[in-house]
């Protein structure tokens, strides 16, 4: 569980509380929680509790993050497939661990060999892989649709 706390704090130290952008295609998001993902929840009134019980449910569990042994990696994966959603999120994973010497079939699925590469991998290697695979998928998104030349902070979220 701490694993996840450490996950939970950096995540949504980077999502804050309510916002309502026009060209964010989630709509409403409150906490990183976006009213496209979820349509019948308040999101106006979404408390940072609520957030953190959906994250831990829909996202911690639900995606594996608790089998990554090294916390650095979990809480940087559980990042990635709250931001990028899960499907983007296990592509810079999986081109990670190429990066650092572990080859994975890209499927774009975290399954249990992705796992077990994850955790045999040296951990170091696979995080600055995963920061700059990341920063490589905002740049393309900046590239793909200029609107999103806004959200430059991405760069900054992807470093961290």
């Amino acid at each position: 569980m701490s694993f996840f706390n450490a996950a939970l704090e950096k995540t949504l130290g980077h999502e804050g509380p309510l916002v309502d952008d026009p060209d964010d295609l989630g709509g409403k998001t409150n906490w990183g929680i976006s009213q496209r993902q979820y349509p019948k929840l308040d999101i106006e009134n979404l408390t940072r509790s609520d957030a953190a019980n959906i994250y831990y449910h829909d996202y911690w569990l639900k995606f594996r993050c608790y089998e990554i042994v090294n916390e650095s990696i979990a809480v940087k994966y559980f990042d990635l497939i709250v931001n990028m959603r899960p499907q983007s999120a296990a592509k810079v994973l999986q081109y990670a661990l190429a990066s650092a010497g572990e080859r994975v079939k890209w499927d774009f699925v975290v399954g249990s060999k992705t796992l077990a590469a994850i955790n045999r991998v040296d951990s170091v290697a696979l995080l600055a892989a995963m920061k700059s695979e990341q920063a490589w998928h905002y740049r393309l998104r900046m590239l793909k649709n200029p609107v999103n030349e806004k959200y430059k902070g991405w760069i900054s979220r992807a470093y961290s």
